[in-house]
């Protein structure tokens, strides 16, 4: 799959399939800054569209983007933690 990205530095970033095996796959990642307690942090909101072609299993997609996302995540926590 090529993904183009639109970043929207620090806010977020976009993306969408420009080629691939779907009809449609697209997203963003939205960060927004929050403050509890005197504690900085930021709330991280992913949303992906997905329309896959109809030969496609819904279930093997639905776990391939589980498995991804947790992925992402762990690499995500990792380059916190290491920063």
């Amino acid at each position: 799959m090529v993904l183009d990205l639109e970043e929207y530095f620090p806010q977020a970033i976009n993306f969408r399939m420009v080629e691939g095996d779907f009809k449609d796959f697209s997203g963003s990642w939205l960060l927004e800054p929050y403050s509890l307690s005197g504690v900085l942090g930021t709330y991280l909101c992913y949303t992906v569209r997905v329309w896959p072609k109809r030969t496609m299993p819904i279930g093997l997609i639905e776990r391939r983007l589980s498995n991804d996302m947790r992925l992402n995540l762990l690499a995500i926590r990792q380059r916190v933690l290491e920063a």
